[in-house]
């Protein structure tokens, strides 16, 4: 394998406290929260934030997924490529594969 791709950043709400286990059982009335928020709001922001949750990690999961397929394909020429021609390849590979995943989600 010349080409390896790990994607470590996700946006910032993927990212965040608001959708960790922890977060979830303060809205679920796990935790106390009585002080702070009626029922009501909870049962609504319940709601919402396990709809964020799931969003999270189906793009997660689409943007693996999308990596190993790309990951998976081949680099094949006729002839011996030069170092710049190959870089030059292999960046727009990862270009391409950056524009066109969000399109696809």
């Amino acid at each position: 394998k010349f080409l390896s791709v790990k994607l470590i950043v996700y946006h910032q709400v993927c990212s965040s406290y608001f959708i960790s286990s922890n977060f979830l059982e303060l809205l679920r009335g796990t935790v106390s929260y009585e002080s702070y928020y009626s029922n009501g709001d909870m049962r609504v922001l319940s709601t919402q934030f396990r709809l964020l949750v799931s969003l999270c990690f189906l793009v997660k999961n689409v943007i693996e997924q999308k990596i190993e397929i790309r990951s998976s394909q081949e680099l094949i020429s006729a002839k011996a490529l030069t170092r710049h021609s190959f870089q030059s390849q292999i960046n727009s590979i990862i270009n391409n594969f950056i524009v066109q995943a969000p399109a696809r989600f």
